[in-house]
């Protein structure tokens, strides 16, 4: 399983130092400052922070579309979720619409927004590739989790069944139909997370464990959607950013803890986010701190 990644980590670690400078621009070509409230990030850097970075450029700014990221036969990635930055037609969409904007008027429109697997598989290429049109990891929100950890051996798959739950920073998340990433963890158990779900790429906070809709990850959800994404927040403000721990987090719950120990895979946390809270880790990301 490692050999059959390791010619694919090697080229990617090979382009990362020879075009560090000019991915680092490619990532930020088509942002513009009024959009992107939070750091910059850099294509090809194998680290949870810069994973992080990545995943927080399409929110508030992008359209969640059924099958959107997918090739016309839905069967891997398309153009748009195998391009290095931003794909600027996903603000183009968005800017049409309000907040009575219906992703079931706009199924398979592939290349005007994201769904969840979509998402995922567009944050990943940027962090792991730096030029256009490599082949993608957009696949089965059900089963990704799964295929990181198991077919390309970036992690330990999690399962959820045994009762184990590490929800680290960075962390893929696979559920019944859906995908997403966890930003962190609060200390009253409810997860910090950013995902593509009806209607498009957000921040959310689950409830606690027990149920309590006032949990910490909500309270930071609220605040920093509403603070940094005003196009969103004007458009879908009354919606609530909050999701059920028991939704999110389950007994057919997968996921897929990164390896970041290993010689051979070019994955690490040298910021150290796996051992901050997720406050902390919010206010490093929006450059708060």
């Amino acid at each position: 399983m490692w050999e059959k990644k390791l010619i694919k980590v090697t080229n990617i670690l090979g382009g990362v130092i020879a075009t560090a400078s000019l991915s680092s621009l490619a990532m930020t070509s088509c942002v513009s400052s009024d959009t992107f409230p939070s750091i910059r990030p850099t294509s090809g850097l194998t680290t949870i922070k810069n994973l992080l970075s990545t995943a927080l450029v399409p929110v508030g700014r992008t359209f969640y579309v059924w099958g959107g990221g997918w090739n016309g036969g839905q069967t891997g990635a398309n153009q748009a979720t195998t391009h290095i930055g931003f794909y600027q037609n996903w603000e183009f969409f968005f800017n049409k619409y309000g907040g009575d904007y219906n992703y079931q008027d706009h199924r398979y429109q592939i290349y005007d927004g994201l769904d969840c697997s979509g998402y995922v598989g567009w944050v990943v290429y940027n962090v792991f590739n730096t030029i256009d049109g490599e082949p993608g990891y957009v696949s089965s929100s059900t089963n990704m989790a799964k295929t990181f950890a198991n077919d390309y051996g970036w992690g330990e798959l999690i399962n959820h069944s045994s009762g184990a739950s590490d929800l680290s920073p960075g962390n893929i998340v696979s559920i019944s139909g859906h995908v997403y990433i966890v930003i962190g963890q609060c200390d009253d158990g409810s997860v910090l997370l950013v995902h593509s779900s009806p209607a498009g790429v957000q921040i959310n906070g689950t409830t606690t464990p027990s149920g309590e809709n006032d949990s910490k990850a909500i309270i930071l959800a609220t605040k920093y959607m509403h603070e940094y994404y005003p196009k969103w927040d004007n458009k879908f403000g009354s919606e609530s950013y909050t999701r059920l721990y028991a939704t999110y987090i389950n007994n057919t719950t997968t996921e897929m803890k990164w390896n970041l120990s290993s010689a051979y895979f070019p994955f690490s946390d040298p910021d150290n986010f796996v051992s901050k809270t997720p406050e902390t880790i919010l206010q490093i990301l929006f450059n708060e701190s």
